[in-house]
């Protein structure tokens, strides 16, 4: 296991302890990234940990899973890809979240993905790196 895995298993794992949840599964696919609708406002009273939660709990329980089936089923190339790929695998995010960005190294067979919060918190997998999280200002751009 990576370290920044267990980092977020370890953090992921406090937050479902104190209430907070995430990668709940639902076949209701209502967002293009393989996640369920939110309520309108639903998020609004998530406060920045938990949101963070959230996010890195749906990439613990999402990223690896996906690793598996990409090395069964063939890498995607693009976001619209990972989120096929989710739904062909029965995989789904907290309705909260959904993918912000997905990268694939054809050569390396590596890949990262980022899930971002309603509310801006965000968490980050990546196969080549340590990956990363925030409470808020959403995913990463690069």
């Amino acid at each position: 296991m990576k370290p920044s895995a267990l980092v977020l298993v370890l953090t992921t794992t406090t937050a479902l302890l104190a209430g907070c949840g995430g990668g709940k599964s639902n076949t209701d696919s209502g967002k293009p990234s393989g996640t369920t609708g939110a309520a309108p406002g639903a998020t609004a009273t998530l406060s920045p940990e938990a949101a963070e939660a959230i996010a890195m709990a749906d990439v613990n329980q999402v990223a690896p899973r996906l690793g598996g089936y990409f090395a069964a089923h063939g890498y995607p190339t693009d976001l619209a890809g990972l989120a096929k790929s989710m739904t062909q695998g029965g995989l789904y995010m907290d309705p909260s979240d959904s993918l912000a960005s997905y990268k694939f190294d054809p050569k390396t067979k590596q890949w990262s993905m980022c899930v971002q919060n309603d509310n801006g918190a965000w968490a980050n997998y990546d196969t080549g790196s340590i990956g990363g999280h925030g409470k808020t200002g959403g995913c990463p751009k690069s």
